[in-house]
């Protein structure tokens, strides 16, 4: 009989440790359960706002492209009106050159000289105001 005794205590301390280990899973499984409840409702949230999300994002890779486009563009630009300004200074540099050559020289070979500096200006001019330089053929833009 006294192993009897044992065993049913040893069955209630069973009972009771389970009793207990429910008691405390409980709350547990309840707050397991409303995470995954709340976790349910924000994907639902996010799955309804993305594809919005996804239109902006796309609109500011557009805007994006079209502002490098036109930095590049303008640089572009930029670059041929500086390259015009550095012909125009080499040119004034020769021209200072032939002018101070000129005005050494005697007067016939001065005024051929000036003759020769007028076209070569008329024609720099000419080519400037065109937009195409000699030699070159015009860049599309």
């Amino acid at each position: 009989m006294e192993s009897n005794g044992f065993s049913s205590v040893a069955v209630i301390v069973l009972i009771a440790a389970l009793v207990l280990l429910v008691v405390v899973m409980i709350p547990c499984v309840i707050q397991i359960w409303r995470s995954a409840k709340e976790a349910a409702r924000t994907l639902a949230l996010l799955n309804k706002r993305l594809p919005g999300i996804m239109g902006d994002l796309e609109e500011i890779t557009a805007q994006t492209k079209g502002a490098a486009l036109t930095v590049g563009r303008r640089v572009e630009e930029l670059s041929l009106a500086l390259e015009r300004v550095r012909g125009i200074v080499a040119f004034m540099g020769g021209l200072e050159t032939l002018l101070r050559i000129g005005f050494r020289g005697p007067a016939e070979s001065s005024r051929r000289g000036s003759r020769a500096i007028i076209r070569g200006v008329s024609a720099f001019l000419v080519t400037l105001l065109s937009g195409r330089s000699a030699g070159r053929p015009d860049r599309q833009r």
